[in-house]
């Protein structure tokens, strides 16, 4: 796929920059001969899109008496204390998340949080102890991820929360590349916050056993990608925490 000379894919959003990161790191890894200078490039646009953010009590949502609405457990540790946080801008230039107030750019930003920070761990960019730290933002608001997913349910689509117009399949996005995030957290934390994201995962199972963001009218793709993370989801859980 081509690359901009700044660095990103496709329209160059965070989302994708750490996807291609990740992927090309896997490759790294795996004995992939890579372009380091582009590599390299990537990384450095990404960190562009780091954004200050400020640490409080996550929005929750507390309507409906369905089970599988519920919201999902904070597990000890999360914290609620403000502090300086770290949100990711949707783009570097011309981003509406990256002028929003620093009270909404962790919601905002939350279901590629994880993505975009372990993209930069894995570059040696980011420490492991400020990983930590994010991870423990994720898990105190990823409940705006499922809230987005269930006012789509209700026919808002897209759903406009906060500072900025996230979509409800975010939070399988999220779920994802969250779970997958967990192997860079302490293993003393790793229990906890696995069990956590598996429970999000089984509240909202349909009955056939699948998942789906929201049904859409003549999608069937909905259900199949939305499944296919969630499966992704529970092995990254079951692998981080063996």
């Amino acid at each position: 796929m081509y690359q901009s000379r700044a660095g990103g894919w496709g329209y160059e959003g965070s989302f994708q920059i750490a996807a291609a990161i990740l992927a090309l790191q896997h490759a790294k890894e795996a004995g992939v001969t890579l372009d380091e200078k582009k590599l390299a490039l990537a990384v450095d646009h990404l960190a562009s899109m780091r954004v200050e953010a400020t640490e409080g009590s996550s929005q929750r949502d507390t309507s409906g008496s369905n089970p599988s609405k519920r919201e999902p457990r904070a597990p000890e540790g999360s914290g609620s204390a403000d502090r300086s946080a770290i949100g990711y801008g949707y783009s570097r230039t011309g981003d509406p998340l990256a002028r929003a107030s620093k009270a909404n750019a962790l919601n905002d930003s939350v279901a590629r949080l994880v993505e975009c920070e372990w993209a930069l761990v894995k570059a040696g960019k980011v420490t492991p102890q400020t990983f930590e730290r994010t991870f423990e933002s994720f898990m105190k608001h990823r409940e705006f991820m499922w809230k987005t997913r269930r006012l789509a349910e209700r026919g808002k689509f897209p759903t406009p929360i906060g500072g900025g117009t996230p979509y409800m399949w975010f939070a399988f996005f999220g779920s994802m590349y969250g779970t997958l995030g967990l192997e860079g957290v302490p293993v003393g934390r790793r229990q906890a916050w696995g069990e956590a994201l598996r429970e999000d995962l089984m509240a909202v199972v349909d009955v056939d056993g699948a998942w789906t963001d929201v049904n859409i009218p003549n999608s069937p793709g909905s259900k199949m990608v939305s499944t296919a993370m969630a499966l992704l989801s529970l092995k990254n859980i079951e692998r981080a925490v063996k």
